[in-house]
């Protein structure tokens, strides 16, 4: 193993957790506008999708509160152990968690494509039939497709010495008074999980975003949609393609260092650290990126900006005026 024991700030839990409170200090008030907007601000054209678009900030939301304040795990990748150092002093039990909220994440992206594509195309289709299997399906698939490495987990006093082995650099020390978890001595199934599920959620979210856009074309060039209601529908679809790709691009950076480090069987603590904090920040980004690609939610954050504004300067020439009488 190719091994780089960094012995700086940026390597050290400390570095890990000052970060990780600086995004729950960002995140908690940034998501809670966002949910507000969901919940008062989308119009009466999109209350079909109101509860889902809701159900995917959720999940969203979850998932960086559960890496950056429950959870914040210290990893030691390839190796899978590491610490937990958030409030809740259970690794296993917030690593299964954080993974399993990506994916409820994923799924929550497919069911508004799969509302979109049964209520406007599919309704007197043999899919109103499929979907009653297909969707809860899915719900039952996203918690369970991480769960087989924690059905065989280790003795972890054998685990740790197994870990010690493997990178030798590395000086196994309690952090924070918090003991060494081990969740897996077999690398590749871990893995492996991972990659079924990400195949699964994507796949299956590729094939109907697909199958709308079809659609969505074919009815327009036969005039079989108005042309406003063809340029809702339109904009609606990118602006949730947008939000989709984006979360794609935030969420692959930190999986290929995943594989980078697994791959070249390379430990570096700095790039765990850093990837463990660009997880963290995940929700933070769809959040803001879902205020901003959806015209009611954008409109409404600048109104508040510019009102904000105006304040300021009122008080401000309030001010001047005292000053100078």
């Amino acid at each position: 193993m190719s091994c780089n024991n960094e012995t700086n700030y940026f390597a050290s839990p400390e570095f890990l957790i000052s970060i990780s409170n600086v995004i729950t200090f960002f995140e908690i008030p940034v998501c809670t506008f966002g949910a507000y907007c969901i919940l008062f601000k989308t119009p009466e054209r999109m209350t079909s999708v109101k509860w889902l678009m809701m159900n995917l900030h959720f999940w969203s939301t979850m998932s960086d509160l559960t890496i950056c304040c429950f959870g914040i795990p210290f990893l030691y990748l390839p190796q899978n152990a590491g610490y937990g150092l958030g409030i809740i002093d259970a690794p296993g039990a917030m690593i299964y968690s954080g993974v399993t909220f990506i994916g409820a994440f994923g799924v929550s992206f497919l069911a508004i494509y799969e509302n979109r594509y049964f209520i406007l195309f599919a309704k007197n289709s043999n899919w109103k039939h499929w979907r009653k299997i297909f969707l809860p399906f899915m719900c039952i698939f996203v918690p369970l497709f991480f769960l087989p490495p924690f059905l065989q987990i280790p003795d972890q006093e054998i685990a740790r010495l197994y870990v010690q082995k493997e990178i030798p650099c590395l000086n196994l020390t309690s952090v924070q008074d918090r003991e060494l978890f081990v969740l897996s001595m077999n690398s590749n199934l871990p893995g492996y999980c991972v990659i079924i599920g990400t195949f699964a959620i994507i796949g299956s979210t590729g094939i109907i975003f697909l199958l709308t856009l079809y659609q969505l074309f074919k009815r327009n060039k036969s005039f079989k949609l108005s042309s406003r209601s063809y340029q809702l529908q339109k904009n609606f679809l990118i602006a949730i393609t947008l939000q989709s790709f984006l979360s794609f691009i935030f969420i692959i950076v930190p999986v290929n260092i995943i594989l980078y480090v697994v791959v070249f069987w390379y430990y570096n603590q700095v790039l765990n650290n850093i990837m463990c904090l660009m997880f963290s920040m995940f929700g933070l980004e769809t959040c803001v990126v879902m205020i901003l690609v959806h015209k009611p939610y954008r409109e409404f954050a600048i109104s508040l900006i510019l009102c904000f504004r105006k304040r300021t300067v009122k008080t401000v020439e309030n001010v001047s005026i005292v000053f100078l009488n």
